[in-house]
């Protein structure tokens, strides 16, 4: 039975099969790629690993507020632990710990710490620096404080400039100004007057506006120092790891050896030093020195006997350091031990001072209820620094530290009025100013004690809202708030002629209560005549006033921009975009506010803006950062396979035509690779390619110059074989040559029979084949740069297969190395073959016709020198000697001038980038004039441009600062002087308002009403309350000046530049008094002769009287003519007093 055929795919279905092997593949490499980042992505987000904080509370000393034991030991994903620390008398650093993937958030910061008790000697409350400045025009205070440095102490604040009577507004600008000139500038604070806040409360109040205007409030700017950092910390670790190494045999006692108790008043060391920083506060405070040592060196105890520092001297025990903090000591006489506090580890004879690390044993009480305690060893820094009294130490910064500590604890504060005790540590609550009560409202005084109690003291008729008030612990306020004298009200019944009132005959009622008035409401509101519950009245609040009896004042303050503060909500306000009394602070997701509640005063948020803390766990910033990196590498990873996988595709298979050459027939035949690289002659021996695949790739022939490619013949061919015909080489070994010129259509990898051959091994026969033992004859043409070796014969030595070039051995010359196959010619096929069919080497570079060019042109130039000499005329030959004289002669002036003004110009140089580098204005003026001057000189002038270029550069550039500095110091002087035409009134002010000129009208300042007016401001305001005029103000206090004093005139200038402006002279207000009878009614009637009145007339003031008969046309002598005295004149009921004098 036949067998059945099998059936090759066709290249289709090979292709097909292909290209799904490719796919397969690239997806199994995409997936061995990102599979384990992805998994790992998984696993770090949806991981649910238990937080163990057991370990970390026992250190920081806390537990759990929801339990104890197993629930402070261990937290599962997701789980909350409300922090409380073991010592009641302190609060831990962060409300609570959650559980996020094994990691407790914010674990780091945790710990307990004291309320408001800063480490060591750092007050958070602002100082005044001892150059601070208080006083001074504000646009020149920044200038003053440019090169102040910050002298606060470490987390403290420093005030560098403190200025009273400014505007919000203009404390930002200098602000802004000093932090331009210096960096230092790192604090702000601004507190409204008291005069602005009642401003506020009263807006319609025109006393209340001036003093707000008058004292808007205090700008406050200093500065701040950080810290030490833990950067630091490491330094001193391991600067005392140090010193303990150098000093650990210097104090080696024998085993058992002890020394002697003795005098220790000749020892060196403070008197005092005061001991901060250890686990109990109580513990901390100063230590004196003792007159006695122990172990042979001094100790420092406190004056109880509590505590004591000491040289530890026994070997066994002193191997952790020599210096120990003990307490519970029995003896200050002896070596022996009390109860461990700490340990310093070093070895010196002295304790290290300042802030060192000390290995202590804090020792804190247990919770089970037996009054037992438990150890934990920590390592803290410890601050011992010799003592002084210190009104910021030994008082809290609330008080004046009197005394010293030289000789003992002779130190006592003087607290201030709102701090009691002996450290000025007890706060106490100020008694309030309260209406209709004696001073001061309590009778226990002013201050009262923490949890002290305040009996109020009301004028009579008047009682108090509550019989007491107590001071909180803190000394903030007295409960409950709201102290009041109300008045008490009695009705007045009539009394008989026996004294008694009607309730005395009749029987006894029950008293009603009073009826609700708008006093209840403080007059900013309406009584309903209805009582609370609490027996106050209800109100009905008029606009802009809101809580139980309308104390409070209802702002209009805009809520802070979510862009100008990062992580908050897009609403920064729960209250909405305007709230009127408080904002609530919000911020996005996983933040917190500090602080959470703005107040609204007025129309501005005290403190303006909150910041946002907090934020996303690094977990989930890791998490999400993992997600974006997997499906980016993801991406990158498919996108690198797939141009991997188009650019190593296989090329497209090539077709190929079987061709007649003449007699012979041209047949391609494909190898395994189905690539064309065997020929096939007809009746003729195959000939394989052998060429290598990156030669294979290339095709080096040249385009075809013939017809060849215009022939559909040839429509399928790559390329084409050049038109010179090649030497062919046949089955004996011989070169012939081919008349024939070659064909192109053959494939690009094969060109004719001879290239293969060619290409297979070296060109020249070895001499065994040609019958020798040494390769053929060879004769050398073309070597470049060697042309006296062209046409020598020579032997073939050596060939490299790898880089295809020869060595030679020349005939009685030298052996040659590295020589190409193209220089080389067979002597054999040299004598076959023609001249003319030899075939064309390179052409030999040869550099020598360079030199023979520049040795011709040097002859040529010398020539033309010599034709010159031998035809100049000869009458010109002394002018062209003298000449060359002349320049000769300048030429050495010129160098003499340049070395004799050699330090000169050095110097000048020096001074001109000393004042570029030090911003020397007149250093670089004086400097540009002397080297404009020195380069005047006559031959410098002529100097070549190469000698005098750095000079001349940094002349330059001096000239171009120097023009900057003077233009920005003109600008400067421009704006200055624009400023002082303002004040002096020769510039119009176009910032002033009409309220700030009146209150310039008051101060009698000519220059500043003038620029006002200038301005174009109205004159023609009056006052809400007695419809005052600008002149009635300017006018006021005329006839209280003193005659001929400066104030004086400038009254007098005001009102005539008021005049001349068109101010209404003689209107009236609501009493129908003019300017002029205003300012006589303030004066007093016997300042009708005064020098000032007289001066307003002439202005043309006048008096109502005066201004009324001037207006019918009559004069004061014709309306008193005959009528009797003309002083006083009685006209019906109406009695007019003529007070118009004349000088």
């Amino acid at each position: 039975m036949e067998e059945p055929k099998y059936k090759r795919p066709t290249k289709s279905e090979q292709t097909s099969c292909t290209w799904c092997r490719i796919g397969l593949l690239v997806f199994v490499l995409v997936l061995a790629i990102t599979g384990p980042v992805w998994a790992f992505t998984i696993a770090s987000c949806t991981s649910t690993r238990p937080c163990r904080i057991g370990q970390m509370l026992t250190f920081v000393e806390a537990e759990c507020a929801e339990g104890g034991g197993a629930r402070s030991e261990e937290l599962l994903h997701g789980d909350i632990c409300t922090l409380v620390c073991d010592d009641p008398n302190k609060r831990p650093t962060i409300p609570a710990l959650q559980c996020i993937d094994g990691n407790a958030s914010d674990a780091e910061m945790v710990q307990c710490v004291v309320p408001q008790v800063a480490t060591g000697q750092v007050d958070a409350t602002p100082t005044l620096a001892s150059n601070a400045i208080t006083e001074g025009e504000p646009r020149l205070v920044c200038a003053e404080a440019q090169y102040f440095v910050c002298e606060a102490a470490p987390g403290a604040t420093s005030i560098l400039i403190q200025l009273r009577r400014q505007t919000k507004a203009k404390c930002d600008q200098i602000f802004a100004e000093c932090r331009i000139l210096n960096s230092a500038f790192t604090f702000q604070e601004y507190l409204q007057s008291p005069a602005a806040l009642a401003y506020e409360a009263d807006p319609n109040n025109r006393t209340k506006m001036d003093a707000a205007m008058e004292d808007p409030g205090t700008c406050t700017l200093g500065c701040f120092v950080e810290l030490f950092t833990s950067e630091q910390l490491a330094n001193l670790q391991n600067e005392i790891q140090v010193a303990s190494a150098e000093a650990s045999g210097a104090f080696q006692m024998p085993e058992g050896q002890y020394s002697t108790t003795n005098y220790c008043g000749d020892n060196p060391g403070p008197a005092c030093v005061r001991v901060q920083g250890l686990c109990d506060i109580s513990q901390d405070g100063d230590f004196y020195k003792h007159p006695v040592c122990v172990s042979g060196q001094a100790q420092w105890s406190k004056i109880d006997g509590s505590m004591r520092i000491r040289y530890d001297g026994d070997e066994r025990n002193g191997q952790a350091g020599k210096w120990l903090l003990e307490t519970d000591v029995l003896d200050l006489l002896s070596s022996g031990y009390g109860s461990e506090v700490g340990r310093q580890p070093t070895f010196n004879p002295m304790p290290t001072l300042g802030s060192t690390i000390w290995n202590l044993k804090c020792r804190y009480p247990s919770n089970n209820g037996l009054g037992t305690y438990y150890i934990q060893y920590r390592t803290k820094i410890l601050e011992l620094v010799s003592c002084t009294c210190d009104s910021l130490i030994d008082c809290n910064g609330r008080g004046e530290a009197v005394g010293s500590k030289e000789n003992g604890p002779n130190c006592v504060c003087e607290c201030s009025p709102d701090r009691a005790g002996d450290s000025c540590e007890i706060p106490l609550c100020q008694v309030p100013g309260v209406m209709n009560s004696r001073q001061p409202a309590c009778l226990e005084g002013n201050w009262i004690m923490p949890n002290g109690v305040c009996t109020p003291s009301c004028q009579e008729g008047y009682q108090s809202n509550h019989p007491s008030f107590t001071c909180t612990e803190d000394g903030a306020y007295l409960l409950p708030l709201g102290f009041t004298c109300d008045p008490i009200w009695v009705n007045q019944a009539p009394v008989d002629e026996f004294g008694n009132t009607p309730d005395a005959y009749e029987e006894a009622t029950t008293t009603t209560p009073l009826e609700c008035t708008d006093f209840d409401c403080v007059f900013h509101g309406t009584a309903t005549g209805n009582r609370r519950a609490d027996d106050s009245c209800e109100c009905i609040c008029d606009a802009g006033y809101t809580g139980p009896q309308c104390r409070s004042i209802i702002g209009d303050c805009l809520a802070p921009l979510h862009r100008n503060i990062p992580n908050s909500a897009l609403s920064t306000c729960e209250e909405g975009s305007r709230p009127t009394m408080v904002c609530t602070a919000r911020c996005a997701e996983m933040y917190y506010p500090v602080p959470a509640t703005l107040d609204c005063q007025g129309t501005q948020l005290v403190p303006d803006k909150f910041r946002c803390f907090g934020g996303p766990s690094t977990e989930i910033q890791w998490c999400e950062i993992t997600q974006i990196f997997s499906l980016i590498f993801s991406g990158l990873a498919f996108l690198g396979l797939l141009v991997a996988c188009y650019t190593f595709q296989r090329n497209k298979a090539r077709s190929f035509q079987n061709y007649l050459h003449h007699d012979k027939l041209v047949e391609g035949v494909s190898d395994v690779h189905g690539n064309y690289n065997v020929v096939r002659m007809t009746n003729g021996t195959e000939y394989h390619s052998k060429l290598p695949d990156h030669i294979l790739a290339h095709d080096p022939r040249e385009p075809p110059k013939d017809e060849a490619s215009q022939s559909d013949e040839y429509e399928n061919v790559s390329t084409f074989a050049p038109e010179q015909g090649l030497p062919s080489l046949q089955d004996d070994g011989t070169y012939t040559p081919d008349p024939r010129p070659s064909v192109g259509g053959l494939p690009g990898q094969v060109e004719q029979e001879v290239a293969l051959a060619l290409t297979a091994g070296p060109g020249l026969r070895k001499g065994a084949e040609a019958g020798g033992p040494w390769w053929g004859g060879v004769i050398v043409r073309n070597i470049v740069g060697r042309p006296e070796l062209d046409g020598s014969h020579g032997w073939v030595l050596d060939y490299s297969h790898e880089t295809g070039l020869y060595e030679l051995d020349l005939e009685d010359v030298e052996i040659l190395k590295m020589v190409p196959e193209s220089s080389l010619e067979d002597v054999e096929l040299a004598a076959e073959t023609p001249a003319i069919m030899a075939a064309p080497g390179p052409q030999a570079l040869d550099t020598n016709w360079l030199v023979n060019m520049r040795d011709l042109e040097n002859k040529v130039e010398a020539n033309r020198q010599e034709r010159y000499k031998q035809f100049v005329p000869w009458h010109l030959l002394p002018l062209a000697s003298e000449q060359a004289r002349e320049e000769t002669e300048r030429n050495a002036k010129i160098k003499a001038a340049l070395q004799e003004t050699a330090p000169i110009r050095a110097d000048l140089e020096g001074r001109l980038r000393m004042g570029l580098r030090t911003g020397d204005a007149e250093m670089l003026r004086e400097a540009i004039a002397e080297t404009y001057e020195l380069l005047k000189q006559p031959y410098l002038a002529i100097a070549p441009p190469a000698s005098l270029s750095s000079l001349k550069r940094v002349l330059e550039t001096a000239e171009s600062r120097l023009e900057q500095f003077d233009t920005i110091k003109e600008s400067r002087q421009r704006a200055e002087d624009y400023a002082e035409r303002v004040r002096t009134g020769r510039a119009a002010d176009w910032k002033m308002t009409s309220a700030e000129l009146l209150r310039h009208v008051a101060d009698c300042n000519p220059g500043r009403v003038e620029a006002g007016l200038k301005a174009q401001l109205p004159v023609f305001l009056r006052t809400s309350e007695m419809r005052f005029t600008i002149l009635h103000d300017a006018c006021r206090d005329a006839c209280l000046d003193e005659p001929g004093s400066e104030k004086a005139q400038n009254r007098v200038e005001v009102v005539r530049l008021l005049c001349e402006a068109r101010a209404n002279k003689n209107a009236v207000d609501m009493k129908d008094r003019t300017p002029l009878d205003y300012a006589l009614e303030v004066g007093g009637p016997s300042t009708r002769r005064h020098p000032s009145v007289r001066a307003l007339r002439k202005l043309g003031l006048r008096t109502a009287l005066e201004a009324a008969l001037e207006m019918r046309g009559e004069s004061i002598e014709e309306w008193n003519g005959g009528m009797g005295d003309p002083q006083r004149v009685s006209k019906g009921d109406e009695v007019v007093v003529n007070i118009h004098e004349y000088p």
